[in-house]
């Protein structure tokens, strides 16, 4: 009976080192995953912050954009303009030459 007791004690003791060891193990497992939450929302955060970012340049670059091609078409009007008045003046002096003579 004795010796039924004392391996009793021996597996009792086991199993208390075994569980100490697991939960150990499910400790540190539980750290690892809070720090690898921790790294995920800094990175997410981080991602998040430079998107924004991106979002307000290309705002800023639409407008450029939009206040350059206005005034492309300004140029593009204003030198037809010119196109046009020299034509003008050039079929003008043509027909009034061709007149004279």
């Amino acid at each position: 009976m004795l010796e039924i007791q004392r391996t009793l004690g021996r597996l009792e003791a086991e199993q208390r080192a075994l569980r100490q060891a697991t939960e150990q193990g499910f400790e540190s497992i539980r750290k690892d995953f809070a720090q690898h939450k921790l790294d995920d929302t800094q990175s997410f955060t981080a991602i998040t912050e430079a998107l924004a970012q991106l979002k307000t340049t290309d705002a800023v670059l639409d407008v450029k954009d939009k206040h350059i091609r206005t005034i492309g078409r300004w140029i593009i009007s204003a030198c037809g303009s010119l196109v046009l008045f020299v034509g003008t003046t050039v079929v003008a002096f043509v027909t009034h030459h061709l007149q004279i003579r």
